[in-house]
């Protein structure tokens, strides 16, 4: 299983549902896609739900990769960036919200206690 290349397990993985070649093609990027991550974020936690996220992507499908846009690990790298930047911009938008909801709270503090 491990001399096949990226491509023939990324098939595998689309046509056949074959969970092996994810645990190769795992195994092969998980460190070097999680430095790029985490070069990206500065935050380990964030940099692993991004790199299980890729390979979620991967397995159900989502993205499709074709052979003459270039080599699979580019485009393996290029799915990390866009789902880092996707999680980012999420987390930012939920720690905007809570800080509104923080400060709504704070303003009306006063009408919130008399409804009690």
């Amino acid at each position: 299983m491990d001399t096949l290349q990226d491509f023939e397990l990324y098939q595998k993985i689309k046509y056949d549902r074959h969970k092996p070649s994810l645990e190769v093609l795992y195994d092969r990027y998980e460190r070097v896609l999680y430095s790029f991550i985490y070069k990206m974020t500065g935050n380990r936690e964030l940099a692993e739900e991004v790199l299980q996220e890729v390979f979620i992507k991967l397995w159900r499908g989502i993205g499709e990769y074709h052979t003459d846009k270039g080599k699979f690990s580019s485009w393996l790298f290029m799915m990390s960036r866009n789902t880092a930047i996707d999680l980012i911009r999420k987390n930012r938008n939920e720690t905007a919200l809570e800080d509104e909801q923080i400060e709504y709270l704070a303003d009306h503090q006063e009408d919130i206690s008399k409804k009690k």
